[in-house]
């Protein structure tokens, strides 16, 4: 597997508040759909400022996913424009 990942990982949890950081408008096509929703694909990308330890940094929604299915709990993948205070 390709490991593009540049900086080490560690385990940490702390609370973490996400915003979408501006307009958004992504076009796409969708893939499949159903009379409760459909999927797409699309272009674009999602802007959002986190809050995190009273630190604020901006970034990009990369990946979202939900953790289990029927749950309203979702993972998120976000690439950083500003680099994380050490934590």
């Amino acid at each position: 597997m390709d490991e593009r990942r540049r900086a080490e990982r560690r385990v940490a949890h702390f609370p973490v508040t996400l915003s979408i950081a501006g307009p958004v408008a992504l076009n796409g096509q969708t893939l499949n759909l159903s009379r409760s929703g459909l999927l797409l694909e699309a272009q674009g990308q999602i802007p959002v400022t986190l809050t995190l330890q009273g630190s604020r940094c901006s970034g990009f929604l990369v990946r979202a996913q939900h953790k289990h299915v029927g749950e309203n709990i979702m993972t998120l993948a976000i690439q950083l424009v500003d680099t994380l205070p050490d934590a």
